[in-house]
């Protein structure tokens, strides 16, 4: 008896959203001009806040106001609300692809610089794109995951592609590795690659992870290995070379090899230091040098010094 009552409590349910010109319903439609999130289905109801063109929507269901426009019911940016039929189109946005940062960029909350950010992306990361929209200065933002964030970065500080550093050289597994498709673990992979296996490299490419990768040649396939199981060099790792020296104005001197790390101090251009025939590479692709500092071991970056 009760599973009748559910029943036809359902059934009624759905009648009077029928009968209200509402209908229950799923799916996508994508914004093809800016418009307003209303608190109801109809020019009638106050707007709760404006949506750019080119964002794409889920809804649940629809309804039809007194002019017969359809209405689809959505979430957006905490917000549930209408939004009319006339600005949108059916579907997911076709905008998507690969970006690279030319700079530090903020990812922002929305698409445009009003928003708050919600961190900073550094240079030369390569990041995914699944739709875009314009603010009102008829900048294009896109779309994009970022270290578990979600959020809107300018196209004026992307440029289109994957990353590919202007490096080359060397590098030798620490570990038995994948050779993928792609510079990110969502790449296939090829084959594996064992341990102690020395490989030059073309180009560099950093992944949403910020972890650096690197596109080589190995058996007859180009493909690309993760530095968290490479090492720069040939596969004897050791150096004849056994100072670092300063060939600029002054470099500083880091806790460990990338420039997120502690400065605690300054190597001035022909002053040296010991090389501890160590190396490493941050998440630019940008080689540092493992050295004695004051009786301290520390990090200088190759852009700034050389080994002699």
């Amino acid at each position: 008896m009760k599973r009748m009552h559910r029943f036809l409590a359902a059934l009624l349910i759905v009648a009077l959203c029928l009968s209200s010109g509402l209908a229950l319903a799923e799916g996508k439609v994508t914004t093809t001009g800016s418009l307003n999130l209303r608190k109801g289905a109809g020019l009638d109801y106050a707007s709760i806040c404006t949506i750019a063109k080119g964002v794409t929507l889920k809804y649940d269901k629809t309804s039809v106001d007194d002019r017969g426009v359809t209405w689809y019911h959505v979430s957006y940016k905490n917000h549930k609300g209408w939004i009319s039929s006339m600005y949108t189109k059916k579907g997911g946005s076709s905008s998507g692809g690969t970006v690279t940062t030319t700079a530090q960029i903020n990812l922002r909350k929305g698409a445009g610089v009003g928003y708050d950010a919600i961190l900073t992306i550094g240079k030369g990361v390569t990041l995914s794109y699944d739709s875009t929209a314009k603010d009102s200065q008829g900048v294009t933002w896109l779309y994009v995951s970022y270290k578990g964030k979600t959020g809107w970065i300018s196209s004026k500080y992307v440029k289109a592609g994957g990353g590919s550093g202007g490096v080359s050289g060397k590098v030798t597994t620490t570990g038995s590795l994948n050779m993928r498709k792609g510079p990110g673990l969502a790449y296939e992979s090829l084959f594996t690659i064992g341990k102690g296996v020395t490989l030059k490299y073309d180009k560099t490419s950093v992944d949403d992870r910020g972890v650096t990768w690197y596109r080589t040649v190995y058996r007859g396939k180009t493909g690309w290995v993760s530095a968290k199981y490479a090492k720069a060099g040939g596969s004897s790792g050791k150096s004849t070379k056994k100072s670092v020296v300063g060939n600029t104005g002054k470099s500083n001197v880091h806790t460990g090899p990338g420039l997120s790390y502690k400065s605690i101090g300054v190597l001035h251009k022909g002053e040296s230091a010991a090389f501890l025939n160590k190396t490493s590479v941050d998440e630019r692709g940008v080689t540092w040098y493992k050295i004695t500092w004051k009786g301290k071991d520390a990090w200088v970056s190759s852009k700034y010094t050389k080994l002699q």
